[in-house]
């Protein structure tokens, strides 16, 4: 397909993990709100690519997670394709959904697929997009691509430094039917795929010792060094990284749109391809979309005395780490406080609960006591502290909860130990 202008924009989105469970952090309530702002940012990354006038969004693996997906949500995520007809959309199945034609009763036309064989699409003049799903030593040494064009590779799984099925030289010397390519390589109509594969003749000389499980998600990096790859738009793991590949070309993982636990907080998003055609360039910028990041927060409270203080610590904490509204949030309460110190964790929630789609509060403080203060107490807590201090057989961390225990039992409330 041609798109007018020199340059082109491309997103590059991957994980989105649509109708993920999610009971294994969330109650029931909180999971489905979360499901719902996962597709809801889905809809809000077409939409930017409408505003910013992007062209083509690659979705690199995991849009669907598992075969629990409602029918609700493959009809939205049907309809936000086929009601944004101006963009492509190419999809290289994940591990979570390896057929994603099982998601559609009819796939868009301006949805393409990769399947086990190299795929190639040609952007403009210049840009070529390449996928497979296939993971094998063939993956390596039948990928194609040439010099002068802006490459850019899809693929989904776990990159693996090592090499296998021989170095870049090695593969340069797999006869292939070139002029075929390069009659296929001239036609820039989208719906012209190139495919290049070797006989099975060819196939019988790759190294047999480094063959690997056609299920495996292992990426071998090294073995796609040297071709001609511009930029190698990934996968698999959940968090924004990008690096350099070779003298030509970086490699990235964009992340997820949002994170489905507290082992994934922090921002996510989406990269940003800006391709300048007459230069060669690609320049990428991770692009975070507003609302639901996870965020894994500890608050210090070690000078709090009461509740009111506490929620003030927790506020500036908010505040420090720019949680916003729709933000998945958990902070744990930490330092060394009073044995005295009023906290309830559960108020303290509730103060928050409503700006956010979640909104936890975890206590892990620890007790300190200033026992001189105590010495001269002439009261039962002070009797019962004094008696506490004087065991030989705890140590200090078991007495001060002993008299947390102890204080709180005095005042004829529930123990928060």
């Amino acid at each position: 397909v041609q798109f007018k202008g020199e340059d082109m924009k491309i997103i590059h989105m991957a994980d989105v993990h649509l109708d993920s469970p999610l009971t294994s952090h969330f109650d029931a309530r909180c999971a489905a709100k979360i499901r719902a702002g996962i597709l809801n940012l889905f809809k809000k990354t077409v939409a930017y690519a409408v505003s910013e006038s992007v062209n083509t969004i690659i979705i690199a693996g995991d849009l669907f997670d598992g075969t629990g997906v409602s029918q609700a949500t493959k009809t939205e995520v049907k309809n936000i394709i086929l009601k944004n007809s101006s963009i492509i959309f190419f999809y290289v199945p994940g591990n979570h959904d390896e057929d994603i034609s099982t998601f559609f009763d009819e796939i868009p036309d301006n949805l393409k697929i990769f399947g086990n064989k190299w795929t190639y699409y040609r952007l403009n003049t210049r840009v070529i997009v390449a996928g497979i799903t296939l993971k094998n030593n063939d993956m390596y040494t039948s990928l194609k691509l040439k010099s002068e064009d802006i490459n850019i590779v899809t693929l989904h799984g776990q990159i693996v430094k090592a090499g296998i099925g021989g170095t870049a030289a090695n593969r340069l010397d797999i006869a292939i039917d070139n002029n075929a390519e390069d009659n296929a390589y001239k036609n820039p109509d989208i719906n012209t795929k190139l495919s290049a594969d070797k006989s099975a003749d060819k196939s019988a000389n790759k190294n047999t010792e480094n063959n690997i499980d056609n299920n495996s998600d292992n990426i071998y990096l090294n073995s796609l060094k040297n071709s001609n790859i511009d930029y190698l738009a990934l996968g698999h793991v959940h968090s924004f990284s990008i690096n350099e590949l070779d003298s030509r070309g970086r490699y990235c993982y964009c992340g997820c749109l949002c994170g489905r636990g507290f082992d994934e907080s922090g921002k996510h998003g989406f990269v940003l391809l800006d391709i300048d055609e007459e230069k060669g360039r690609i320049v990428e910028s991770f692009v975070e979309l507003p609302g639901q990041n996870i965020y894994d927060l500890k608050a210090d409270i070690s000078t709090c005395v009461d509740n009111y203080e506490i929620a003030e610590a927790i506020r500036k904490c908010l505040d420090a780490n720019g949680c916003r509204q729709d933000d998945i949030v958990k902070v744990t309460l930490v330092g060394n406080v009073n044995v005295e110190t009023q906290k309830d964790p559960v108020y303290l929630a509730r103060q928050f609960e409503e700006e956010f789609t979640y909104f936890a509060v975890k206590d892990d403080t620890k007790y300190s006591i200033d026992y001189n203060s105590y010495i001269h107490d002439m009261t039962l807590k002070g009797e019962f502290i004094r008696t506490v201090i004087l065991r030989n057989d705890l140590d200090e961390n078991e007495k001060n909860r002993i008299i947390r225990c102890g204080i709180c039992a005095l005042k004829g409330e529930e123990s928060d130990i």
